[in-house]
């Protein structure tokens, strides 16, 4: 497809400045999908809370944190490495209104479900709380680590929370 100018107002996440940052004039894209989240957001975590637009925004910039963090990329290589050619592709971020987002991403196919699923910026696996105590349990306290190579390079335990251990380290 061709590409088409994002809005100035989208935004992105800048890991060093650790903020959302405008995307600014001149950026383009190749495709936009608008993501709803009503009935997502109409529906509540396993802990009886609503799931909002913070749970979106955190995960994404957690995504970028890891990526592009200079410390939290040293200590997770793996995942850094590997999800930079992905993240490079997106343009920008739009928050519309409580419910909806969009994304503008360099990426297109002629079934467009195929660009929503790669266009998706969260798996909303679960609330923000719970992945920012996982980042401070990773980050800051370097008591567990987020991949197997992690893991094993500091000697700490691979975080699952699957694992009462680990769960309760997160709790």
């Amino acid at each position: 497809g061709s590409s088409f100018a994002v809005p100035a107002d989208a935004v992105l996440w800048d890991a060093e400045r650790d903020r959302w940052q405008s995307v600014g004039a001149s950026v383009r894209a190749i495709s936009k999908v608008t993501f709803d989240y009503s009935k997502y957001f109409s529906s509540k975590w396993h802990h009886g809370r609503s799931i909002s637009m913070a749970d979106v925004v955190y995960s994404i910039a957690q995504g970028y944190e890891l990526a592009y963090d200079r410390n939290k990329s040293r200590i997770e290589v793996a995942i850094g490495i590997t999800s930079r050619p992905f993240l490079e592709t997106f343009r920008g971020f739009r928050i519309i209104d409580d419910s909806h987002l969009e994304v503008y991403v360099d990426y297109w196919h002629f079934e467009e479900n195929l660009i929503a699923g790669y266009a998706s910026p969260t798996s909303l696996s679960m609330p923000w709380e719970v992945l920012a105590a996982m980042d401070e349990l990773v980050f800051e306290q370097r008591r567990a680590a987020y991949s197997a190579t992690a893991a094993s390079r500091f000697n700490v335990p691979w975080l699952s929370l699957v694992m009462e251990r680990d769960a309760r380290l997160v709790e």
